[in-house]
């Protein structure tokens, strides 16, 4: 994190300063935040608009945290900048963003607009190009020599034409990273990082992976539970719009996960904390270590119970931890805030996204009906919220899975859920969580084609996005894209074991569809089957063809007691998972050994014998 420096307080004048106009600097401020290439959430785009605009009323000196810290981020007249660095925070990324810009599309303007180290006055300066001469692709000399000083840290000996061409090649290429992806990736896999990232190449090995566990509750009631899982939920949320990141929530026992290294050698890093409500206060704190259990960073936050604080809160801390992560890996370019989602500042809704997350924790199909309904009403007041859209696609997927009654109550379940994932999208097209949503129903809903194309989107502004990898490695190696499917899954796997028991029931399934049984025994072997119908199914037809009869009748008859209707809809439940043709005449086969009642019409369909 950057330290706390001096703050300056004179500010060079706009006016008269090598002829530089009011009008001038205002129209590169507007030049600068509307360029896609100035790369900032909407709160750094006022950040600096406030900041320019300060200067050239002449109240540069007047530029402090705390005015700031009010002005520009709401804070209220109780405002520690000692104890709150928001704006620390949004200053080292607005820098960064300014770095980018002058790099890329304004590489040849005239004005030079850069905040110094020390301060949060700006400074305004022409170029030496300001006579309208190209200065060469990747020439930062114009730039003060503050803005570049992590150069510095680069091994000594590397000259600075090397320096310039790395950049341009990370720039052309998106980042550093995906330079990386494409020259390990075979020929088949490296067309676009997302690409690479989804086969499963080594370039993961070289991100910090970032374990985010769930926060730890110091009250009492179950709101006050919902506010510590939400909060760890939404920074695992805001972290992984980093797309130089590898964040998970981990929500394995810190005795489990706490010897886990990242696989082939990624580094650790933890994120911890607690939240405790008093009255109509909240107080969080958070911290940041790593695999020695050194304090990296480390932040407290008393904040009144009201949306925008606690919102503000997982800002603070998500931007904290990236920028302290960051800064050691070179990653500050990688701080793209990607599909916002915003949330409505609303103590209701944001309680019934906090109860979302936990939800997810531990499944439980008791809670999918009132967990809907509060999504709903939610959408009723705002209907302009997108994430919700997404979480309610989801719920209504939830719903169809773990569906008990009559099978004609499920007929407009996926086709709700879709529509939801549309909406989500429609509202906001970055959103990673949406795009997610409207991959899965799209391939729910027997749409293949549209879900690899939501997903791969998708995977290009994320491709370390574990739910979204895992996810759609589940959909690929169901449809019979095995090789790439379950290298995805098992690559979600080794970043997110708390999901570890759902993967395992794709990768058995699709070893059985191999025909490789005792990859697909030692595997089911490992999975709960819990309430999923469909797994104890599964279980049961790879139990039976194993010969493990005893292991299978438990399975059926696990089946039997839950009273779904899934076996009666089996080969609806078939097209949802778009299994190819043979390998739903294997799965049939398996069911007819373990005594479960497939329908004649089916057996018919597929031309499988009964037993």
């Amino acid at each position: 994190m950057e330290a706390t420096a001096p703050e300056q307080s004179s500010a060079p004048s706009a006016n008269g300063r090598a002829g530089i106009t009011d009008g001038e600097v205002r129209e590169q401020v507007t030049r600068i935040v509307e360029s896609d290439d100035f790369r900032v959430p909407p709160r750094s785009k006022k950040f600096l608009q406030y900041v320019v605009e300060e200067v050239l009323a002449g109240r540069g000196d007047r530029l402090k945290a705390y005015s700031i810290g009010i002005e520009v981020f709401g804070r209220d007249p109780s405002f520690d900048a000692q104890h709150d660095p928001v704006v620390r925070t949004e200053a080292a990324r607005l820098r960064s963003a300014l770095e980018r810009f002058y790099l890329l599309e304004g590489a040849n303007d005239a004005l030079v607009i850069s905040i110094p180290k020390g301060g949060y006055v700006p400074h305004f300066d022409r170029s030496e190009h300001a006579d309208g001469s190209e200065r060469p692709f990747g020439d930062a000399s114009h730039l003060p020599d503050a803005r570049f000083s992590w150069w510095q840290n680069w091994a000594a000996g590397i000259g600075a034409l090397i320096v310039l061409a790395a950049a341009a090649i990370w720039i052309v290429t998106g980042t550093w990273k995906a330079s990386r992806e494409l020259s390990e990736a075979p020929a088949a896999v490296a067309q676009t990082p997302a690409a690479g990232a989804a086969a499963g190449v080594g370039h993961m090995s070289l991100l910090p992976l970032i374990r985010v566990r769930p926060f730890q509750n110091l009250g009492g009631t179950p709101e006050d539970q919902n506010y510590a899982t939400g909060m760890a939920a939404e920074i695992v949320q805001k972290l992984v719009k980093f797309p130089d990141l590898s964040v998970i929530f981990d929500t394995v026992p810190a005795t489990e996960s706490a010897a886990v290294t990242g696989p082939r050698g990624a580094r650790n890093f933890y994120v911890t904390g607690s939240t405790q409500i008093a009255g109509n206060k909240i107080r969080v704190l958070a911290r940041l270590t790593d695999e020695a259990g050194v304090v990296l960073w480390s932040g407290g936050y008393d904040k009144d119970l009201n949306v925008q604080n606690l919102i503000s809160a997982q800002d603070d801390i998500a931007d904290n931890v990236a920028l302290s992560i960051g800064q050691p890996y070179k990653l500050a370019y990688g701080q793209t805030a990607v599909g916002s989602g915003l949330m409505p500042e609303d103590i209701d809704a944001y309680n019934c996204t906090m109860s979302y997350y936990t939800y997810r924790q531990a499944i439980d199909p008791a809670h999918l009906a009132r967990l809907q309904a509060c999504l709903e009403k939610t959408l009723e007041k705002f209907p302009d919220y997108a994430t919700a859209w997404a979480l309610l696609a989801i719920v209504y997927r939830d719903r169809d899975l773990f569906h008990k009654g009559d099978p004609e109550g499920r007929d407009q379940l996926l086709p709700l859920a879709l529509n939801a994932a549309q909406k989500a999208v429609a509202l906001d097209p970055e959103n990673v969580r949406a795009l997610q949503a409207l991959m899965l129903t799209s391939f729910l809903n027997q749409n293949v084609a549209a879900g690899k194309a939501v997903a791969e989107r998708a995977l290009q502004l994320n491709p370390n996005d574990m739910e979204l990898v895992g996810e759609y490695g589940t959909r690929l190696a169901l449809a019979g894209d095995f090789e790439r499917g379950d290298a995805m899954v098992r690559r979600a796997i080794d970043y997110n074991p708390a999901n570890a028991n759902f993967y395992r029931i794709q990768l058995a399934v699709t070893a059985f569809f191999r025909h490789d049984l005792k990859a697909a025994e030692e595997l089911i072997d490992t999975v709960d089957p819990s309430n999923s119908g469909i797994t104890m199914i599964c279980a049961a037809a790879i139990y039976a063809e194993a010969g493990r009869e005893e292991d299978a009748k438990r399975m059926r008859d696990a089946f039997l007691k839950l009273g779904t209707h899934q076996m009666v809809e089996i080969d609806h439940e078939f097209d949802k998972r778009n299994l190819r043709t043979e390998d739903r005449v294997s799965l049939l086969k398996g069911y007819l050994k373990a005594g479960l009642p497939v329908p004649e019409t089916v057996l018919k369909k597929y031309g499988v014998q009964a037993l």
